[in-house]
Parts: C-alpha cells; sequence; structure tokens
C-alpha cells in the first residue's frame, strides 16, 4: 500500500475568500437545514485540509462560542425580545417602562414563533463564526502576511496579529493556569 501524499496548501487569500462566500451565503437565509449544510460542509473542509499547526486547532472553539451565542440570542429574546404573536409557551412577568423606551418590553408572554426566529438569527450568526473559525484553521498567518504587498505590509501586520489572537487564546487556555 502506498503513503498518501500529504495535502498541498492553498493560499491564504484562497482560503478567506471560500469561507468569505460561506459566511455570505449563511446570511442570506435563515433556514435551519441550509445553515446546517453550511457548518457540515466547513467542517469537513476543516477535518480534511487543517495543517499540524498550533494556530489550525481553533475551529472548534468558533463552533462553541457559536453554540453560546445561540443560547444567548434565546435568552435575551425571552427576556427582552419583540413580543410575536403566536402559540404562547409561558408568560414572564412583565415591567412598565416610561414612555421613551417604546417598543422595549422586559418580561411577557413567549411564543413558540419568536423562539424560533431568535434560534434562527442566532444559528445564522453562529455559522458565521463558524465560517471565519474554518479560514482561521486553514490559512497560515504568516503565509497570508507574506503575500500582501509591500504597500500594505503596515495592514498586514494588523489583520494578521487580529487572526492570530483567537488560535492563541485558544491555546492558552488548552494549555491552563499558569502556577
Amino acid at each position: 500500500m502506498t503513503a498518501r501524499p500529504a495535502p498541498r496548501f492553498l493560499h491564504p487569500l484562497a482560503w478567506w475568500l471560500w469561507a468569505l462566500a460561506l459566511g455570505a451565503a449563511a446570511m442570506r437565509t435563515t433556514n435551519p437545514f441550509l445553515l446546517g449544510l453550511l457548518v457540515a460542509s466547513a467542517w469537513i473542509v476543516v477535518a480534511a485540509r487543517r495543517p499540524n499547526a498550533p494556530w489550525a486547532r481553533s475551529f472548534g472553539s468558533f463552533v462553541k462560542v457559536g453554540i453560546v451565542i445561540i443560547a444567548l440570542r434565546m435568552a435575551l429574546q425571552i427576556l427582552f425580545g419583540v413580543r410575536v404573536p403566536g402559540h404562547e409557551l409561558f408568560a414572564l412577568p412583565s415591567i412598565d417602562l416610561p414612555d421613551w423606551a417604546a417598543g422595549v418590553t422586559i418580561g411577557g408572554p413567549v411564543t413558540t414563533e419568536s423562539l424560533l426566529a431568535a434560534f434562527n438569527e442566532g444559528l445564522q450568526l453562529a455559522v458565521l463564526l463558524a465560517c471565519i473559525g474554518a479560514a482561521n484553521s486553514l490559512a497560515s498567518p504568516y503565509r497570508l502576511l507574506r503575500s500582501m504587498p509591500a504597500v500594505l505590509y503596515e495592514l498586514g501586520v494588523a489583520v494578521t496579529v487580529a487572526l492570530s489572537f483567537a488560535p492563541q487564546a485558544v491555546l492558552s487556555v488548552q494549555r491552563g493556569p499558569v502556577v
């Protein structure tokens, strides 16, 4: 049996364009099935093409942050959201607000439709984060900086530092506290 050749590294801008195209597709729909397919495709590509480098382990963390965002979006809908008519699940005690806070509610009836809308909006943002995490895992920030023209070098350094912050933060959390 022959050994499988190492995957060829694509240009970092190609990975970022691919991830941004996935993110643009995610922003065009709130269909949970389509959003799930976008995350699944990003997950499969990251699993197949991720290099063995310290900065390439951030995809899972971006997915976890996305799950937290979905839960937070639904909690905010329950507490402060727009009261959409529909099938009422439960009602929270409501607080009367002054006239200058028109349109904002605290408490009140929580409907299935409002929770479903909040879930879909949170899922949309979570998929966008997963796409950025995929690009972060696949594109080497150092190769991205080397590919920048000399005129944009300072901007490239700032972008590279910003893009490599998340993977470095993930590595720091995985290592644990320094004693």
